[in-house]
Formats: structure tokens, C-alpha cells, sequence
């Protein structure tokens, strides 16, 4: 637990600084506490709280070009109750990753994104999802997104 609560405070001094030289860092992010009860079959069940912290930051560059980067992070008594890839963690029960980076460019209502982000194929997203509550490494994909409204 003071691992990650060190790795936040890195990633926010880290995250922060470009802001004395040049365009101010948008900061947006939220902070979760959930108290839950997973039950499996022929497995225990489990119960206890999970922690969430999602922290954005972007940086405008200029000529509708900005950077942005995502600070994952999660902690939870029990590894089951967990948001994070299993696969990639082993079985730890906190993780704090810089999980979402890239470079954006948006020109009217054109909108362009390069980098690690979270996916969905369809309009319902039965086909394939990685949302943005995810935390961590291997739990989004790297790509380009283009959007542009429908005529």
C-alpha cells in the first residue's frame, strides 16, 4: 500500500511538471471506494473493498494537438474483487500503472487518437471491450481512432 500511494505521488509530481515551461496540464480523474460481494461457484465467495483512482492529465501542444496520459490505480483486500488483469499482475491485490498515453489532435468536430486507450466494437460493445474503468497494463489497446460525426 505505501508502494502505490509513493507511485501516485511520483506520477503527480511527474505528470505536473511540464506546466512551468509550457501549456498548463489538465488535470480530471476520479476516486472510488466500493464495498462489495462476489460469489462463484464451487469457489468461496468474496467479500471486502476495493479503491479506485483514475487521474487524466493532458497537455494542449498547440493547432488542436495535445498529449495525454492516465494513471490507473487500484487496491483491494481480496484479488477477486479486483478491476485490474489478473493475467498480468499474478495474484496481487494493488496495482498502480500509467496504463493510457497518446498524442490527440481534434480540428473542429474531427477527432483523431494515437495511442494506448480503451476499445469497444459495436454499438453495444458485445463484440469487443476495453473500457476506461479498467486499471492497469494489458488491459487496453494500442491503436488509432478516427471520429467524425455521420452526415
Amino acid at each position: 500500500m505505501k508502494k502505490t500511494f509513493a507511485v501516485l505521488a511520483a506520477a503527480l509530481t511527474l505528470t505536473t511538471a511540464p506546466a512551468a515551461s509550457a501549456a498548463p496540464v489538465s488535470l480530471t480523474g476520479d476516486i472510488s471506494l466500493k464495498y462489495g460481494r462476489e460469489t462463484f461457484a464451487r469457489v468461496p465467495d468474496a467479500t471486502g473493498a476495493t479503491s479506485t483512482l483514475r487521474l487524466t492529465a493532458e497537455a494542449e501542444l498547440g493547432a488542436g494537438w495535445s498529449l495525454y496520459a492516465r494513471l490507473g490505480a487500484q487496491s483491494a483486500t481480496r484479488p477477486a474483487l479486483t478491476d485490474f488483469n489478473g493475467d498480468a499482475y499474478a495474484d496481487t491485490k494493488a496495482v498502480a500503472a500509467l496504463d493510457q498515453f497518446g498524442l490527440t489532435y481534434k480540428q473542429g468536430k474531427f477527432a483523431c487518437k494515437l495511442g494506448r486507450q480503451e476499445a469497444a466494437v459495436g454499438v453495444t460493445a458485445l463484440l469487443y471491450s476495453r473500457p476506461s474503468t479498467n486499471i492497469g497494463k494489458k488491459s487496453f489497446v494500442d491503436g488509432l481512432v478516427l471520429s467524425a460525426p455521420r452526415k
